[in-house]
């Protein structure tokens, strides 16, 4: 697919309106913090030393004083505390590090296709990408798509398969235009797959072909003598 860059788009008129200037300000909205009320009402150390105190916290009830406590005395668990904060804790029982989860959280993400890019990896280069603005990009990608299904509609207008007949464009009536997308990149990603099997079947042939010529070239070296692997009779051993 070739890249069709669109004619300019006439530039929009836009009006310019004046902004309201605002009737009251940020700091008459805005209440009062309680450090500055409390700065400036707080009396002094000579006040304070007349004042007598007063606690608000509620009282406890009678009975909540006298009821025994269920637990158990704390005596009984100091031998216990002092087994545990004595023993050497294992390196193997040590927390990992925070960001060892990313792995694990990444592998169950939604991941994005990739050959949803693989049309637009075709047309554009890896530094247009990068520099160019996705509106742009956008504007030339449909272009570029438009003038590649019009390539396609004369190669099959030559090869007498078009116009195609209705009953079979029935079955894509009301067809979302993202699931069109997702069919053509699809097939993209399809062919590509059989462009990369005909070039391992081409290269595996090339390596066949140079092996065999190779094997021509060498001169025939005659008839091999062969060896006999029999031991001799004065070498063998005898009882």
């Amino acid at each position: 697919m070739q890249k069709v860059n669109p004619p300019p788009a006439l530039p929009l008129l836009t009006i310019a309106v004046p902004a309201t200037p605002s009737t009251a300000s940020a700091d008459d909205d805005a209440p009062a913090s309680p450090s500055s009320t409390t700065s400036k009402s707080s009396p002094t150390n000579s006040e304070c030393s007349d004042v007598p105190v007063v606690s608000r916290s509620p009282k406890p009830a009678k009975g909540f004083l006298e009821t025994p406590s269920l637990l158990p005395p704390v005596h009984e668990y100091s031998a216990h505390l002092d087994s545990l904060t004595s023993r050497s804790i294992p390196a193997q029982l040590a927390h990992t590090h925070p960001y060892a989860r990313l792995v694990s959280k990444k592998d169950g993400s939604k991941r994005r296709k990739i050959w949803n890019h693989a049309l637009e990896k075709s047309i554009f280069t890896s530094q247009e990408i990068s520099s160019m603005g996705a509106p742009r990009r956008r504007t030339i990608y449909i272009a570029s798509l438009e003038a590649h299904v019009d390539q396609l509609h004369a190669q099959l207008l030559d090869l007498g398969l078009y116009p195609v007949p209705f009953e079979r464009l029935e079955i894509y009536r009301g067809l979302n235009s993202k699931t069109a997308k997702s069919m053509v990149a699809g097939l993209h990603h399809d062919s590509s797959h059989i462009k990369m099997k005909l070039l391992e079947l081409e290269r595996a042939n090339r390596g066949l072909d140079d092996l065999l010529t190779q094997n021509a070239s060498v001169p025939d070296s005659g008839p091999i003598r062969r060896h006999s692997v029999d031991m001799p009779v004065s070498y063998s051993h005898r009882k």
